[in-house]
């Protein structure tokens, strides 16, 4: 089912729930976009913040037993995993005074040096064109996640939310003052390896922690892949997400994973030209796996 031509929810017959917020690159048509669309930076950050690989190497819009919900809508323009009070000056008009350039409308280029930094609107948005956003697009997304969860928690005594993301094989940093404070900055790839090391994994799972058989069981099996994961801890008070993401509420439980991109998202940030046919067929398996695990999982 389309909610509208950007907004797809399909509703499976298990417990879980896979949600993709990331990997759409549209620009809705007849509705507002201050985004400067004749500005090549602008593009490059468009397409640098698409979740290219997600629905390729998760195959999560193919998984029929699950529940499924994605948006077709370019993160840049609207970001769905965001608070929808998540605005500054220069992405509304009367918007917050602490400025956050990266939130639930970008309003800042991403690149690697912050004096190459250049803005995305031509002007911030008006209250009455964020409502007509918001309507159209951010609150069927959020809604639709909201409802799965409930009426698979009614049906099975249990829901499992699993947010799939990806990265780019680089590490991020982040401007720390002035007009595009907090937007992202990405240097060139890093090698494949351990966080502590400096390097990146191939995947981070993220998590409360409130439920560490669930991670466990992921971690392992994605290790029985050959494949370098890590974990992150993400609490409510520091999330970022408009359901408070990863936290758990009584046989509610929601997780995401970054798949890192290396070989998987050429030209993304400064990504490989070589494309790697082999790893994408091991993080099919692994993901299909995965979705199993999940759907079996007991959680009370």
């Amino acid at each position: 089912m389309s909610l509208n031509e950007y907004i797809h929810v399909i509703e499976g017959e298990s417990q879980l729930v896979l949600t993709m917020p990331h990997s759409g690159k549209e620009m809705p048509e007849g509705f507002p976009n201050n985004l400067m669309l004749k500005n090549p930076e602008v593009i490059k950050t468009i397409n640098a913040e698409v979740d290219n690989c997600v629905p390729n190497v998760t195959r999560a819009k193919e998984y029929q037993t699950a529940s499924r919900v994605w948006t077709d809508i370019a993160r840049v323009y609207l970001d769905v995993n965001r608070l929808r009070d998540q605005l500054d000056q220069y992405a509304i008009e009367d918007g917050s005074s602490e400025i956050d350039a990266h939130e639930l409308i970008w309003h800042a280029t991403m690149t690697d040096k912050k004096e190459n930094i250049q803005d995305l609107l031509s002007k911030p948005y008006t209250e009455d064109e964020f409502n007509i956003m918001l309507k159209n697009f951010y609150l069927p997304y959020i809604s639709s996640i909201q409802k799965l969860l409930l009426d698979t928690h009614s049906k099975h005594g249990s829901a499992i939310h699993f947010d799939l993301h990806s990265m780019p094989g680089a590490q991020p940093r982040h401007v720390k003052e002035g007009r595009y404070k907090n937007a992202y900055m990405f240097d060139g790839n890093v090698e494949r390896g351990h966080l502590e090391n400096g390097h990146m994994p191939d995947l981070i799972l993220m998590d409360s922690g409130t439920r560490e058989d669930i991670g466990n069981a992921l971690i392992e099996l994605f290790k029985d892949y050959n494949l370098i994961i890590e974990r992150t801890s993400v609490r409510p008070e520091g999330t970022k997400g408009p359901r408070q993401a990863y936290f758990s509420y009584e046989g509610i439980f929601s997780l995401g994973i970054e798949i890192v991109g290396h070989n998987f998202e050429p030209g993304r940030i400064e990504g490989s030209l070589k494309y790697d046919n082999a790893k994408e067929k091991k993080f099919k398996k692994a993901f299909t796996e995965a979705f199993q695990l999940l759907e079996k999982f007991k959680l009370s």
